[in-house]
Order: C-alpha cells, then sequence, then structure tokens
C-alpha cells in the first residue's frame, strides 16, 4: 500500500507540470489580445494564422475556468476565461445558436456548423466559466446547445462530424461518450435533472449500444440505420483503444458522484481490455486503433502513430480506478503509465507535444483538419490527477 508521502510528491508533480510549464506556454504565446487562444501554433510557439476552431476556443475556456475552479482562485485565470467566454459568445454561433466550426480572427464564418463536437466543447467550456462565475448569460447558453444538440442526437443519420465524418447508417461512440458525460456535468451544474438524466440514460446506452458481449470489446461504431450502414460494414469492426480509456472514467466519474456502482464491473473489464490489449508490447505506449476480425485482433491497420491525448486519458482512468477500488493493479499500471508519458511527451518548449510516431522518436505534423494545437487534453488529465491524489489523501487520513 502507498504512504501519503507518494501520493502528496504525486500530486505536487502534476502540479508543477500544470502552473510552471503548460499554463505558461499558453499564457506566453498563444493569449491574442482580442481574447481568443491561437490555436494555429507551433509545438514552440510560432503563431502560424489565426483562424478560430471553436471546439479549441471551448476547450481552453474549459481549462482557464477549471484552473480557477479547482487549481488557484487567481484572477489572471479568470480574466483570461471571461475575454474567452465574450470572444466566443460574439463570433462562435450562427444565427440559428448553434456552433461554428471555424471563424477568421474578425469572426467571418469560414465553416459553419459542420461538427457536433464543436457544439460539445463550447458547452463543455461555458459550463465551467458558470460554474466560476454564476453568469447568467452563460446559464441560457447551456441551456440553448442542449437543447439545440439534444435535437441533433434524436436524428443521428443528420449528425455531422467533420473533420472525421461518421460513416452513413452508423452511430459514432465518441459522440456518445463526450454527451454523456457533458449532459450529467451540465445537469448537475445547472441543477436541472432533466438534463442530467438525459446524461445518464445516454451513459447506460453507451454501454448497451458499443459493447459487443461476443468480441468484448467497446467498439467505435455502430449500426442505426441497417440499410445504409451495409455499404460500411468495415467501419464496425474498428476497435479505438483511447477513446474506449476515456469514456470508461467519464462512465467511473458518473459511477462516483452518483453513488451507484452497479456498472463498476463491466467499466474495469472494459478499461483493462483496451490497456492490455492497445499496449504496444514493442515501442510502449497506446496504439491507436486495430480492427476486430472475428474475435482475433488485427493489428496491422494500426496507423504508425502515437497521440498524447490518449495517454493523458489513460492516466486520469487509471488513478480514478485505483481511488474507487483500492487495487493496487491500477496503480502499477498508472506508474507505467507515467514513466512512459513523462519520458515522451514533454518537450523543451514546455508543452507536451502532440503526435509522435509508433516508435516514439519522431514528432509527425499536425493531422489532416486538425492543424492546431488545444490548450485541454494535458491540462485536463493534470487537473483531474491532482483532484484525485487529493481524494485518495483524504481516504488515507481516515
Amino acid at each position: 500500500m502507498k504512504t501519503k508521502d507518494f501520493f502528496e510528491d504525486m500530486q505536487k508533480r502534476y502540479l508543477r507540470e500544470l502552473t510552471e510549464k503548460i499554463l505558461p506556454f499558453w499564457t506566453t504565446y498563444a493569449i491574442d489580445k482580442n481574447g481568443a487562444i491561437n490555436n494555429s501554433i507551433t509545438e514552440d510557439g510560432v503563431v502560424l494564422g489565426k483562424d478560430r476552431y471553436y471546439w479549441c476556443q471551448g476547450r481552453a475556456l474549459w481549462t482557464f475556468s477549471a484552473v480557477y475552479n479547482y487549481i488557484e482562485k487567481e484572477e489572471r485565470w479568470l480574466n483570461i476565461a471571461a475575454n474567452l467566454f465574450n470572444y466566443i459568445c460574439k463570433h462562435g454561433f450562427d444565427k440559428h445558436g448553434n456552433c461554428v466550426y471555424m471563424t477568421d480572427n474578425a469572426g467571418k464564418v469560414k465553416k459553419g456548423n459542420v461538427s457536433i463536437h464543436t457544439d460539445a466543447f463550447i458547452l463543455y467550456g461555458i459550463g465551467e466559466y458558470y460554474r466560476a462565475t454564476g453568469d447568467e448569460k452563460a446559464k441560457d447558453y447551456m441551456l440553448r446547445i442542449y437543447e439545440n444538440t439534444a435535437r441533433m442526437l434524436n436524428d443521428p443519420g443528420k449528425i455531422q462530424t467533420y473533420p472525421f465524418d461518421t460513416p452513413e447508417g452508423l452511430r459514432a461512440h465518441s459522440v456518445h461518450m463526450v454527451f454523456a458525460h457533458l449532459y450529467y456535468k451540465t445537469g448537475v451544474y445547472l441543477d436541472d435533472r432533466r438534463i442530467k438524466e438525459h446524461g445518464l440514460k445516454l451513459a447506460e446506452e453507451l454501454l448497451i449500444l458499443f459493447y459487443n458481449g461476443q468480441k468484448d470489446a467497446l467498439l467505435e461504431f455502430c449500426i442505426f440505420d441497417p440499410v445504409k450502414a451495409a455499404k460500411n460494414s468495415e467501419y464496425l469492426d474498428i476497435y479505438n483503444f483511447g477513446h474506449g480509456i476515456e469514456a470508461m472514467w467519464f462512465l467511473m466519474d458518473i459511477s462516483s458522484n452518483e453513488k451507484d456502482f452497479s456498472l463498476m464491473d463491466i467499466i474495469l473489464r472494459i478499461l483493462r481490455q483496451n490497456l492490455e490489449r492497445g499496449w504496444d508490447r514493442e515501442y510502449g505506449g497506446i496504439l491507436l486503433y486495430a480492427k476486430m476480425r472475428g474475435l482475433e485482433i488485427d493489428y496491422s491497420v494500426c496507423p504508425d502513430k502515437k497521440p498524447s491525448w490518449s495517454h493523458n486519458e489513460a492516466m486520469v482512468a487509471l488513478l480514478y480506478a485505483y481511488f474507487l477500488t483500492g487495487n493496487e493493479f491500477w496503480l502499477d499500471w498508472h506508474k507505467k503509465m507515467d514513466e512512459f508519458v513523462f519520458r515522451v511527451f514533454p518537450n523543451k518548449h514546455l508543452e507536451w507535444t502532440n503526435w509522435f510516431d509508433r516508435s516514439c522518436k519522431h514528432p509527425i505534423p499536425a493531422q489532416k483538419g486538425l492543424e492546431i494545437k488545444c490548450n485541454f487534453h494535458t491540462p485536463r488529465a493534470l487537473i483531474m490527477q491532482i483532484l484525485l491524489c487529493g481524494k485518495i489523501l483524504s481516504n488515507l487520513q481516515k
């Protein structure tokens, strides 16, 4: 059993990484004078352009609001968040109240409402900002985005997920998991039972629709229209290890807050399967995805690249699993993941490198449609682990 000193040291290390490296990168290089975040930015802080990708703006709003809410009650964080909130409200919505994907610096729309993920992350950011401020304007936007996205979710054939379009006739696990998490959080923050229950419903559906019991795998797509899906059957076997891991900590978070642990057995089973099946035995780290061929896993289709985001989410999931179970198995895995992550992803420019090749020796360029760097997965993972260490330490003192 680990001691109090062990978790205090872990908490301090993550706090230093967040406050002395990650956040200074963004405050030094990326805060624009108009309040937006410069998200077209290189790993060493060179701004390449000022087009605004609004899922990045929403994510940054979440990060700075969360730093204020959970890490440091300093006005500088709230000021950055307030400027972001005002910029998003001014430029980030079309005339129907839907979130736009991209504008230029002046707010002229370059891509409109082409991805429900943009709506998701703007809701996420505004929700955390509302928690920090109680701003009624933020509440109004949260309710509006909820109503708009709830209508979209009721008609899955019309859900857009640019730049990675969902194959026709299929539902995407990534959409279900993020809105389970977001609606639950939104319902809690607004004290709105209807929205919270919607999040709980999506969380339950996530395991019903996307978990294939025969293959013992949480898969990336499921069918909602068999006729249209017939030509896209090859997508039904995609096994995205990182998404499954991230989804499981979302479900653990809901279970913990609801004090309902009835789904923990299947949550932990899926988490373990994704870790053990997704771990790269040659180079370490989590593979991006594979395919299920019957009951066998085909790794030959796995892309030659590894993102930092999935490893961030794995660290949160593993520490959450340890917090809820006390089982050293999860802490051993967390140590393994921590050692890999801090060996590979932090760079000399304070932030973490987004993508490497599979060997983790060569950084690779930004991905198609995502020529950006987001202030999100790394700070969120650090914040979550700082908070989880606090909860573990509290338990040790009882």
